[in-house]
């Protein structure tokens, strides 16, 4: 039991599955002494079961020729159709055990479904070269293990998929902070409280400030003109009442003093929770008149 507990422990540990299964098959031939310990997982294509890591030179030969046993047939693929595990006391004698030219010392086998409630994710299969030497307390230490190495391949496997959900969405946030700040027309976002939560270069240009003074305001804190920020506010709000497109024009004063007027383009959006929050941008017809 102690053992048992250790060896689940340092398998639990493991950032990913390629190293989760080598931790396992090592861990329990060193651990617990077998002559061949190796691990399968489902192939559902191919209706077998295929060695995702063995022992030793011979363990990695079986691996590189991808071996694998069909459902039903042999030890292991017998105990991963019935989900039951299966013991061969004495290989010689038992008519369901297949020899490989690579364990040509294999006298005993267990085969143990690792399985996560009634769902069956793998074989653990562990043989001895003693005929008989595999016996009851076997199987109880190995099915105690084999339960807890179904919830550390569950584990590792979420986390690694969200790891790669988090390099996708990064990836994409990257390809939309590109495309955004490559626009030569001004885009802006607010939240549905009319803060600024992101915008692009062209935008800044316009208003002559930097991204640290305009994210986190409102219109209240970029325009000095309150009557024109009321104007505004209350077109946002027009627009959360009624999700959809604004198009409307209006003249805004730039950085250096000019006037231009602009034909405002605006949308909502919807975050995950479905909430909405208005996304803005502008194409512009400009007057470099000083005077407006």
């Amino acid at each position: 039991v102690e053992t048992g507990t250790e060896i689940a422990q340092e398998i639990a540990m493991a950032p990913a599955l390629d190293e989760l299964y080598r931790r396992v098959v090592t861990l329990v031939k060193e651990r617990l002494g077998y002559y061949h310990v190796q691990i399968f997982r489902h192939d559902e294509r191919a209706g077998s079961m295929v060695l995702v890591e063995g022992v030793g030179e011979a363990g990695q030969r079986m691996k590189t020729a991808q071996h694998r046993l069909p459902y039903g047939q042999g030890v292991v693929g017998t105990a991963a159709a019935t989900g039951k595990p299966v013991l061969a006391a004495d290989v010689r004698q038992d008519p369901n055990w297949l020899p490989h030219p690579d364990l040509p010392d294999t006298c005993a086998e267990l085969a143990v479904p690792i399985k996560l409630r009634d769902r069956v994710l793998g074989v653990l299969d562990v043989q001895s070269d003693r005929p008989g030497s595999l016996a009851e307390e076997d199987e109880v230490l190995l099915v105690g293990l084999a339960g807890q190495i179904a919830i550390a391949i569950e584990g590792t496997r979420l986390a690694e998929e969200t790891q790669a959900a988090l390099a996708e969405l990064q990836q994409s946030q990257r390809f939309l902070d590109t495309l955004l700040h490559s626009l030569p027309n001004p885009v802006f976002v607010k939240d549905t409280s009319g803060v600024y939560i992101e915008c692009n270069q062209a935008w800044l240009d316009f208003l002559g400030l930097t991204k640290d003074e305009l994210v986190g305001k409102t219109l209240y804190d970029v325009f000095h003109d309150a009557e024109l920020a009321d104007r505004y506010h209350a077109m946002d709000q027009a627009l959360l009442d009624n999700p959809g497109i604004q198009t409307y024009e209006a003249k805004l004063r730039h950085a250096d003093g000019t006037l231009h007027e602009v034909i405002f383009n605006k949308a909502t959006f919807a975050d995950a929770d479905g909430s909405l929050g208005p996304v803005y941008g502008k194409q512009w017809r400009r007057w470099d008149t000083p005077d407006g």
